[in-house]
């Protein structure tokens, strides 16, 4: 484990994975990070972000909101 380091984290979008690295940059605030072109389907949708033990670092990633748009 390392410090100092972009948070990464896979991500999953109904189950099937789109990002296995997906960087999180240390940005000093938690307002916005932009994943983009992500195809969802009409309805509900689960979106998933998941530790990549892989690349594990002590930077955390605080995540309480998704917005999709």
């Amino acid at each position: 484990m390392t410090h100092d380091q972009n948070a990464s984290r896979r991500i999953h979008v109904n189950g099937r994975m789109i990002a296995q690295d997906q960087k999180f940059p240390k940005s000093g605030n938690w307002n916005e990070i932009e994943i983009s072109n992500v195809w969802l389907k009409a309805g509900e949708n689960s979106v998933s972000v998941i530790l990549n033990p892989s690349a594990i670092t002590v930077d955390s990633l605080k995540l309480d909101e998704l917005s999709i748009h």
